[in-house]
């Protein structure tokens, strides 16, 4: 595996996705997070699990060092 510091982009929607960017622009990793960024409050409104996606910043920041997380509200 490659070393070195990575982007971060993350989609928390119901239908969101992660990727990751070396600092060449080389996709690293992607994948759909269905409603992992997400939990229900009520019938219909829907709230973002800052826990869940600090715990898959963290899990890569061990792994490679992070040099940026963008996320889209």
């Amino acid at each position: 595996m490659k070393t070195g510091p990575v982007v971060v982009g993350i989609d928390p929607g119901i239908s969101g996705a992660v990727v990751v960017l070396d600092l060449y622009r080389n996709v690293v990793a992607t994948w759909i997070t269905k409603d992992d960024f997400t939990i229900a409050v009520g019938k219909s409104k829907r709230e973002y699990a800052e826990g869940a996606m600090q715990k898959a910043i963290d899990d890569l920041h061990g792994t490679r060092g992070i040099a940026l997380v963008v996320l889209e509200k």
